[in-house]
């Protein structure tokens, strides 16, 4: 078997192995919830939804939606707690005081507070960590790509060649392919690093 891109992969960024969707549905007990592609989709649905709402808002909406965000943190790991809820609902009355078309925007907070109550975990863990970061992210497919690649003096530091595996088929009856080492290998020497290779 011959790993095959994906995706369009952009120099120094990191690669990342998929055993597919269920990888993670089987061992969500072991390493918690992931966002799987349905849950970026909605993710993206969501926030784009957001942004034309709220595109030429006041500093008094974007205090409000940061707000928001920190107690979506909170509603990620079953935190949240009645009194969160009221003290958001205490800075909407208090920020929306200030807005000539109040009742407008209120109708809008509270349509977007319901949406987020009706989100799923996934896909509140599939959004950028604070509104501030959120409103001017147009894909959250090249957000989370751009804190994937890093710099030249990074990898050369911390980056870890591979030219020790080749891949090709097995000496061993019925084993099928795998990877081969390219050259000697000392006792004790790393033969590969995982689970990410940098380029």
């Amino acid at each position: 078997h011959t790993p095959v891109k994906s995706k369009d992969i952009p120099p120094h960024a990191e690669i990342f192995g998929s055993y597919g969707h269920i990888w993670f549905e089987e061992r969500e007990e072991v390493i918690g919830v992931v966002p799987l592609e349905k849950d970026w989709e909605s993710a993206q649905t969501f926030l784009r939804d957001l942004q034309n709402r709220f595109a030429n808002a006041s500093p008094h909406i974007d205090l409000i939606l940061e707000a928001l965000w920190e107690l979506m943190k909170l509603m990620q790991e079953e935190e949240d707690e009645d009194s969160d809820w009221n003290d958001l609902a205490r800075l909407v009355d208090d920020q929306l005081r200030q807005e000539d078309d109040r009742d407008v925007l209120l109708s809008e907070i509270k349509d977007v507070i319901q949406q987020v109550i009706d989100l799923e975990v996934e896909v509140l863990k599939a959004l950028p960590p604070s509104w501030r970061e959120s409103k001017s992210i147009t894909s959250l497919y090249d957000y989370e790509l751009s804190k994937s690649i890093r710099s030249l003096e990074w990898l050369q530091e911390h980056g870890r060649c591979m030219d020790g595996l080749t891949p090709g088929n097995s000496s061993i009856p019925q084993a099928g392919r795998g990877a081969l080492a390219a050259r000697s290998f000392a006792p004790g020497e790393v033969v590969a690093h995982a689970p990410l290779l940098h380029i």
